[in-house]
């Protein structure tokens, strides 16, 4: 039988790392990616629920009734449709039930066939325009614009700025040509260096990319208003902080803060500018603004302004065959300057 998600009782789907079975999976998953371990738990949870089934019968249904469970993962596909749930999202929440099985060397293959129409779930959407742009940033504290021109002028993921947890995130040393006084915060260069270390890029290696004038104004303005406040700055601080308002939250409850801030928390900031200034009928979402920094680049490749490669590295891609010749070590100060 299919049904509903139930009442959790304040409980929430990470529970479900409790039982061995499960537990043993997120953590090795964990030692790679603790995001994608949580998503995947998440994903595993909903459909267990639904088809009311513990990780164990899971487990036992692959192996010695495989027909039946192809059954059951059709049924629940079906009453997913018949809710209005694109197949996209669907085959998405098979992917935690997938992974499951395979960790446990089940080899089940019968999974429903869906048919995928890709960017079905982004079709009202697009990269906001210059003038969009603007109107976002006027909607947003000097915090706020940071975060979002490290997204639309540097191409930063959110996760670069800040991770998961809040454990990591870009550093004040990650920005050479920023110089912090201790009355005042300077950006000589423009546009400006900006180093992502491999720990936070998602090919993991090291790349680089600018800053603009737009985003070293705000910058100098952010970090002198955290001086002010009585934050001491050195090359360890983070780019972006927890802020003012938010001084009492979770992160600080737990002792776990240690100057970064989540990427959730991250896109939560940006995301009511955004669908503000979205025209009706589009729709924005945070990660339009690096869409919006990868097509001004596309732009300037286009009017042989710009390289393919050096475009790639700027927006932290794989590089390929030819980049990783080139741009994929570590680039020296004349290189720098030529791009």
């Amino acid at each position: 039988m299919v049904g509903r998600p139930r009442k959790r009782d304040g409980k929430t789907r990470l529970d479900l790392v409790e039982n061995p079975l499960v537990g043993s999976w997120h953590e090795a998953v964990s030692l790679r990616s603790e995001l994608s371990a949580d998503v995947n738990t998440r994903k595993l949870s909903l459909f267990l629920e639904r088809v009311n089934l513990t990780p164990a019968e899971l487990v036992s249904a692959a192996r010695e009734d495989p027909d039946r469970l192809r059954d059951l993962l059709v049924r629940y596909a079906k009453e997913l449709q018949k809710e209005g749930r694109l197949n996209t999202y669907i085959a998405k929440t098979l992917d935690g039930v997938r992974a499951f099985l395979h960790h446990h060397r089940v080899g089940f293959d019968q999974f429903p066939k869906l048919t995928i129409i890709a960017g079905e779930s982004l079709r009202d959407e697009r990269t906001p325009t210059p003038e969009e742009l603007r109107a976002i940033l006027s909607a947003l504290s000097v915090r706020g614009k940071v975060i979002a021109l490290l997204l639309a002028h540097s191409g930063l993921r959110p996760g670069v700025v800040g991770t998961y947890k809040a454990e990591n995130g870009l550093k004040l040393r990650d920005l050479p040509d920023l110089e912090v006084g201790p009355d005042r915060v300077t950006i000589a260069k423009r546009p400006f260096l900006v180093r992502v270390p491999g720990r936070l890029s998602k090919t993991r290696r090291e790349y680089v990319t600018f800053g603009s004038s737009d985003l070293a104004e705000a910058l100098i303005q952010y970090l002198e208003q955290r001086q002010k406040g009585g934050e001491s700055l050195g090359p360890d601080s983070p780019v972006v902080t927890i802020a003012p308002r938010a001084k009492g939250n979770w992160l600080r409850a737990k002792r776990r803060f240690a100057g970064f801030v989540t990427t959730k928390s991250l896109t939560q900031d940006v995301a009511t500018a955004i669908r503000a200034a979205a025209p009706r009928g589009v729709r924005f979402r945070v990660y339009c603004l690096r869409a919006y920094c990868s097509t001004r680049l596309l732009s300037a490749e286009s009017e042989g302004r710009l390289t393919k490669d050096a475009r790639e590295e700027f927006m932290g891609h794989d590089l390929g065959p030819s980049g990783r010749y080139t741009l994929s070590k570590r680039l020296g100060s004349e290189t720098i300057e030529e791009l």
